[in-house]
């Protein structure tokens, strides 16, 4: 008995003792809701994160969910990656000026700028825009290259929801963009129906967007932009072409239920509206398909330098990359089913054709 008296409370001194350490690792834990994954240390804010001595180039780091209000500058090439995008919240601008930058699942109220090479910016709701090419602070390349922003949410920015300066053979790809005076601006956009002409933007990818409640869904300027898949639609004007707008192919596009689709202010520029075979689909085309191919017999006339040769008669079918991996994912393994069944069989008529002849033999 005397034993059991002295044990008892022993083990309630170590019951309690675990328990504080527990208690305290998890508060240690939502103090410090930073976590760089590559080193194991833990940081308080973002910002403290990627200035840590210990953070290098490549690393990535974690970031709980919560509110964190703070400017951060990224100036190392780490993948920054918070818990989801709807309770991973940053009140705040980021500026990245490091080039191999990814920033994805977060919830910003803050203009997102990149000056700076290889980075990705995905399946974040950004109120607020992204700039390419121009940011507040020095540091990183003069031009946004080969950058990808793709399957965001982009709206109230003030002048675009993304709004390009100095950039080339970026990718812009999967986003919903709404509510901005410009949806995609291809050029520095400063105030209603001005751009800065001192931008330079070439070889954009601009694939698969919707595009929707803005004054002008896209804003064209520069040459060499692939145009493809997008939906563009409740805007006043679908596009706005500069006469620096040149060389551009736009095909296989939705336009539709704009008060008007294009604003064509200058007559000198001069863009391809077709692939050869098919356009776009224009919702105020008038005119007729005799063969019913789903091609319009006349062109989608947009002045003397522009017209759509191919028109479609009816909205193109955007395909969804992911609504097919399932059926993809299923066709692999009946494929592979098939084989190794294929092969089995194979296997096992040689294994009775050489039985027969060691009999016949």
């Amino acid at each position: 008995m005397n034993k059991l008296k002295l044990v008892l409370p022993s083990a309630l001194t170590i019951l309690l003792i675990v328990c504080s350490l527990h208690l305290y690792q998890a508060k240690a834990i939502d103090s410090f809701p930073v976590y760089n994954v590559n080193t194991g240390l833990r940081y308080a804010t973002i910002q403290s994160a990627i200035n840590a001595i210990q953070t290098k180039d490549g690393h990535t780091i974690r970031v709980e969910a919560g509110i964190y209000e703070e400017e951060i500058i990224i100036d190392k090439g780490v993948k920054i990656i918070g818990e989801n995008s709807v309770s991973t919240k940053i009140y705040g601008d980021i500026h990245i000026i490091s080039p191999n930058v990814t920033i994805t699942n977060f919830s910003i109220n803050g203009v997102v700028s990149i000056t700076a090479c290889y980075c990705n910016v995905s399946y974040n709701i950004i109120s607020g825009g992204i700039l390419l090419g121009k940011g507040y602070y020095g540091g990183g390349s003069l031009y946004a290259l080969y950058c990808i922003i793709q399957n965001n949410t982009i709206m109230n920015g003030e002048l675009a929801g993304i709004n390009v300066y100095h950039a080339k053979n970026c990718s812009i790809i999967w986003n919903k963009i709404y509510n901005n005076s410009v949806g995609i601006a291809l050029c520095f956009y400063t105030s209603s129906y001005s751009y800065d002409t001192t931008s330079h933007t070439e070889y954009f990818e601009v694939r698969g967007n919707l595009i929707y409640n803005n004054h002008i869904g896209i804003a064209l300027y520069g040459r060499g932009h692939v145009i493809i898949e997008n939906s563009v639609y409740n805007n006043s004007y679908a596009l706005w072409l500069t006469p620096y707008a040149t060389e551009n192919l736009i095909y296989h596009n939705n336009f539709f239920d704009n008060e008007k689709q294009i604003s064509l202010p200058y007559r000198e520029a001069a863009n391809y509206w077709d692939n050869g075979y098919e356009g776009n689909y224009w919702d105020d085309y008038t005119g007729t398909d005799e063969n019913h191919d789903g091609i319009g017999d006349t062109p989608y006339v947009i002045d003397l330098s522009n017209q759509d040769n191919f028109p479609l008669m009816n909205p193109y079918i955007i395909p969804e990359f992911s609504s097919i991996i399932p059926f993809l994912s299923l066709f692999i393994i009946l494929t592979a089913l098939i084989l190794y069944q294929k092969s089995v069989n194979d296997y096992a008529l040689s294994h009775i054709d050489t039985r027969q002849r060691s009999e016949q033999a």
